[in-house]
């Protein structure tokens, strides 16, 4: 669950309190060169790494409970945008003697994705130039990961290209959540490798907290190509799974054909690895409760809701919708879904950089 959440008025919401991390979270350049007890971790005989925020921070769930969850001090860089919306980012003058060798940059993505992946090549390649050769960057939402193929001739893939650009600036290892496909991690060849955090765990305590119970629940894919998302999820459970043939007319399109395995009088949980403009999601929805589900629920790794998702959503047969906090979603949409739910899945990423750094001891 998250640190310091809140309840709105609507008890169908459950919301992060923005507000609180604004004011209490602010900003100060002042501060960011002084160097706080617990600002650095020890590991591995004494030497250190510093977590280094996104510009997002003072509004995200996700780097405020992992920061939690590695028992650090974070530091915010410098970031802000030219007139001609080009990035600036720069990280503290002794972020050196911080970090010692090794930093974890965390880049959660802003409404302008591409701004995002600038401010994380930028962040990167001025911890390279302050002496600092160990860089994981952790990318809650991978952008561009439906890119990773051409689907036709003259096509670029996109995937690739944000890739090698991290690999460009001496990132080594990424870790991300959720990725679309397996194909997703193969795009990331060559000196850069991509550890996938999947939300199955969380999704699974989150039901299992609501009272799914194996003989009465069916976890289903929306595609073919997320059965094993789904498998993963209702392996947890030791519960049955089903999944729908869909068809794409086009980008952002989809069309639900057929619904394999066998969803009357149970309870459904829909597993995506995200939440786009919702089309694919609540079509199957619909397919699961004309075949008899008896509650619907959705769950994705990452919430983006864009173009008429909450719409979609709210004119869905659903009992709920519920994603993991690897988006910051905006109070305004938490609060326009129905029956909308965020959990934390930042431990498993506290777990993987502590796995990466070979961490044997914290000092706080």
């Amino acid at each position: 669950m998250f640190i310091n959440p809140i309840n709105s008025s609507n008890s169908k919401h459950r919301v992060s309190n923005s507000n609180f991390y604004r004011k209490y979270y602010k900003a100060n350049s002042n501060q960011q060169n002084k160097l706080a007890n617990n600002t650095a971790v020890s590991f591995k005989a004494g030497r250190r790494y510093a977590l280094i925020t996104s510009s997002n921070y003072a509004v995200s769930n996700f780097e405020h409970n992992l920061a939690h969850n590695l028992g650090i001090k974070p530091i915010e860089p410098q970031v802000s945008q030219f007139a001609n919306s080009e990035t600036y980012a720069c990280l503290p003058e002794n972020i050196k003697k911080i970090a010692d060798n090794t930093a974890v940059i965390i880049q959660t993505l802003s409404k302008s994705v591409n701004n995002s992946i600038m401010e994380l090549l930028f962040k990167v390649d001025a911890a390279h130039r302050a002496g600092i050769d160990n860089v994981v960057a952790v990318m809650p939402h991978m952008p561009y990961s439906r890119g990773e193929r051409k689907v036709k001739e003259g096509e670029s893939v996109p995937l690739k290209v944000v890739s090698d650009m991290m690999q460009s600036v001496g990132v080594k290892h990424c870790i991300v959540g959720d990725i679309h496909s397996e194909s997703s991690l193969a795009s990331a060849n060559g000196g850069l490798v991509m550890h996938n955090i999947p939300s199955d765990r969380a999704v699974y305590r989150h039901f299992a907290d609501k009272g799914f119970l194996p003989e009465t629940t069916v976890v289903v894919s929306p595609d073919i190509g997320g059965v094993k998302r789904a498998d993963n999820v209702a392996s947890r459970f030791g519960c049955d799974t089903a999944a729908i043939h869909k068809v794409r007319p086009g980008h952002n399109q989809s069309v639900a054909k057929h619904l394999f395995g066998n969803v009357e009088d149970k309870d459904v949980i829909i597993v995506d690895d995200m939440i786009d403009t919702a089309g694919t999601i609540t079509k199957a929805a619909k397919m699961v409760k004309d075949n008899g589900a008896k509650k619907v629920y959705i769950a994705a790794g990452h919430g983006l809701f864009n173009g008429k998702a909450v719409e979609n959503l709210n004119n869905a047969p659903i009992d709920g919708v519920v994603v993991t906090n690897t988006v910051n979603v905006s109070e305004e949409t938490t609060r326009a879904i129905n029956n909308f739910e965020q959990i934390d899945v930042s431990d498993s990423f506290a777990e993987k950089i502590k796995q990466l750094l070979g961490i044997e001891k914290i000092t706080v």
